[in-house]
């Protein structure tokens, strides 16, 4: 109970306080909150203030365009990942070996002749189909890694990485092909139904890593530099009345945003701010005392 007969007692006193102190805050908030640089320039004008020398080290930062281009470069340059689909491997070689007896059956009620060739007509599937899915049936080489670097994957095995040139893999297209040509050398050339049983027993299982491909580009496009050369502290940047060429703009862009961001992050911020709030708060006094 006291403290609130004390409170309803110096209610006006109180409310006065936070009326101060609320306009004091709210013109604080009103300065800027970054140092600017004192000097105002346009590419192609002549430079209006004294000599400019460097009042420290510092880099000379790369145009958007620059940049722009250092990104599109690591793009069509890097090198996509894949990885081997084993699991799906094996559940298609399974598979493949089922429908390959019944499509060449080893059945005692056939005769003798057609028995062999249905033996050797399995061997010679088997072997086209290891060495397909062996070497490898690459996911999208014409579109999706094409686009992501071209020439040369990175393949992940096990715990490693490989590099192979795009050429090593099958496509669905070289594979049907590669089936095609092995067969005209044996034993079941010219068998239509053959090609089809094969053409639909293909299936990719070099696959397209997503994620690792992303942070890979994503790691060496944070790594471009974001400067490109230096500039001495003394060093003479540019004299009055000098001409502000695309170099000199660049420069001198540079050293202002270097000085702001220099200045913003700095203790000497801090100082900005405590001179803030001294001249908000003897501002708001003086009007308080004016009014009251």
């Amino acid at each position: 109970m006291a403290f609130f007969t004390r409170l309803r007692d110096h209610l006006p006193l109180y409310t006065r306080i936070i009326m101060y102190l609320s306009l004091m805050a709210l013109i604080v908030m009103m300065f800027p909150r970054e140092g600017k640089f004192k000097y105002e320039f346009r590419e192609g004008k002549p430079w209006m203030h004294e000599d400019m020398v460097a009042p420290y080290d510092f880099g000379i930062y790369k145009d958007d365009e620059q940049i722009q281009m250092e990104k599109q470069s690591i793009l069509l340059g890097s090198t996509p990942y894949f990885q081997r689909d084993t699991i799906a491997e094996g559940k298609k070689r399974e598979s493949f070996l089922n429908e390959l007896d019944k499509f060449f059956p080893d059945n005692t009620r056939l005769t003798s002749s057609e028995q062999i060739f249905n033996k050797i007509a399995r061997e010679e599937a088997l072997a086209i189909y290891d060495t397909l899915f062996t070497r490898g049936i690459i996911e999208n080489p014409s579109g999706q890694e094409k686009e992501k670097g071209g020439r040369t994957v990175n393949l992940i095995i096990g715990n490693t990485v490989v590099v192979y040139p795009i050429s090593h893999f099958f496509t669905l297209q070289s594979a049907y092909q590669y089936i095609k040509n092995q067969a005209s050398k044996s034993s079941l050339d010219g068998s239509i139904q053959f090609m089809k049983f094969m053409e639909g027993s293909l299936e990719r299982n070099i696959r397209f890593n997503e994620n690792l491909t992303k942070i890979d580009l994503d790691e060496k496009i944070n790594a471009i530099p974001k400067t490109n050369g230096m500039v001495q502290q003394g060093e003479r940047i540019i004299s009055r009345g000098e001409l502000i060429t695309d170099e000199k703009f660049r420069i001198l862009e540079s050293l202002k945003k270097d000085y702001e961001e220099k200045l913003g992050l700095s203790a000497r911020f801090a100082g900005v701010l405590i001179g803030q709030i001294i001249l908000a708060g003897i501002s708001t006094l003086v009007l308080v005392f004016f009014l009251y």
